[in-house]
């Protein structure tokens, strides 16, 4: 890694934070003698380039109405607000939001010796109360997936859910914040 990259790495640990990109630009400013560090556009870019890790930016709504990807991809115009798509005066979208895939993020979680060793607290579970719910993996669901062959287009396969103790125990929860 050059200077510039730890430099940038460590910007990229600050804006991990939720600072403002107002703030950040001051920070920068204020450390270019000391600490140089770039944009926070080509940090983000140089991150992803080091970690392998492969975004992809998508256009969206000023007001997060909609994301304009599958049938919207072509769209000029949000259809619920009417706000374009685009600048008028440069072409480029109004808003965009990151996406990085699932898998990336899962795989990364595991890259990081500590995070795994806490992902692995599912497999080391052992329920100490019996009839009472004092974490997730106590829920029927999960006790009852625990019993269950894994089935695949129709065919059941020779392991149970969760047998490995790399298995992920994914559950996702929508309370209808703003994705984007």
């Amino acid at each position: 890694l050059t200077k510039q990259d730890r430099n940038n790495i460590r910007g990229f640990k600050i804006l991990s934070t939720g600072i403002s990109r107002k703030s950040f630009k001051q920070m920068r400013h204020s450390l270019r003698d000391t600490m140089p560090v770039d944009s926070k556009d080509i940090i983000l870019r140089r991150v992803a380039v080091l970690s392998g890790v492969k975004p992809v930016y998508i256009d969206c709504c000023i007001r997060s109405c909609i994301a304009y990807t599958g049938r919207y991809k072509e769209n000029s115009a949000c259809h619920h607000c009417k706000e374009l798509r685009w600048h008028p005066a440069t072409g480029k979208p109004r808003r965009t939001f990151c996406y990085i895939s699932l898998i990336s993020q899962l795989q990364g979680l595991f890259k990081n010796a500590k995070i795994s060793r806490q992902l692995g607290y599912r497999s080391n579970f052992k329920s100490t109360y019996p009839n009472k719910i004092k974490d997730v993996f106590d829920g029927k669901l999960y006790q009852r997936l625990l019993r269950k062959d894994v089935v695949v287009d129709g065919k059941p396969l020779k392991h149970k859910f969760f047998s490995e103790p790399r298995d992920i125990a994914l559950s996702i929860c929508d309370d209808g914040f703003l994705l984007f």
